[in-house]
């Protein structure tokens, strides 16, 4: 399956399963992130599907993502940065706000941001449903 089609299933499901919580969640589309999820405090979301080459340079157990220089130089500045949903098979990383603007912030004079197990301090793997309770739980407290 394709990088952006299996991005796409995963984008359809989560909205379909966050709007059956009573969650609002608004699809971007094209645009430079993927989603808004509202609540009583609303998040933009990114969501990058974990790959084996982050780099462009194979290396055993580093799966990880690029931030497009786009969307680099954007959370750089962002008041108020995304929520990153970063996915592979059955394991889901919900990176913060804070996490992803101080990765980021680490590597701006790359001109774009790349984020690896490897090299970042990634939190532990969710369960697809425990990522759903974590988002519920951030957007309704």
């Amino acid at each position: 399956m394709s990088h952006k089609r299996s991005e796409s299933r995963f984008k359809d499901r989560l909205i379909r399963d966050l709007r059956k919580k009573g969650i609002n969640v608004v699809n971007l589309h094209r645009g430079t992130f993927d989603l808004i999820i509202e609540g009583n405090r609303p998040y933009i979301v990114e969501l990058k599907r974990m790959r084996d080459k982050p780099i462009g340079v194979w290396e055993e157990g580093n799966k990880g993502f690029t931030f497009t220089e786009e969307q680099t130089e954007e959370i750089s500045n962002m008041k108020f940065p995304p929520i990153v949903i970063a996915f592979e098979k059955n394991k889901n990383y919900l990176l913060t706000p804070e996490w992803v603007q101080e990765e980021v912030s680490g590597r701006l004079e790359h001109g774009t941001a790349i984020l690896s197990i490897k090299y970042c301090d990634f939190p532990k793997p969710l369960t697809y449903e425990k990522l759903i309770e974590e988002i519920t739980r951030l957007t309704t407290w």
